[in-house]
C-alpha cells in the first residue's frame, strides 16, 4: 500500500462498545504501543511505528468523538 493510499472505514458497534473503544484510545500510553510493534526494529523504527500507530488511533478516537463517544 503506497503512502498516499487512504482506507474509509464502516463500522457498527454497540453504545458500549463505542464508548469503551473511546476509553480504550483515550488511555492507551505512547510507551504500550512501542511494546505492541515489530521487536525486530530498532528504537527508532518502532518509536516511528508506534507515532503511525497512535495517529490512526487518534483518527479513530475522534470519529468516536464526533457521533457522541467522548470520555473526559
Amino acid at each position: 500500500m503506497s503512502p498516499a493510499s487512504h482506507v474509509r472505514l464502516a463500522v457498527e458497534l454497540t453504545d458500549s462498545e463505542a464508548m469503551e473503544l473511546a476509553q480504550f484510545i483515550k488511555r492507551l500510553r505512547f510507551d504500550q504501543v512501542v511494546e505492541l510493534t515489530e521487536s525486530g526494529q530498532s528504537r527508532e523504527g518502532r518509536q516511528n511505528q508506534a507515532h503511525r500507530m497512535m495517529y490512526a488511533l487518534d483518527q479513530v478516537g475522534g470519529a468516536l468523538q464526533q457521533v457522541g463517544y467522548a470520555p473526559r
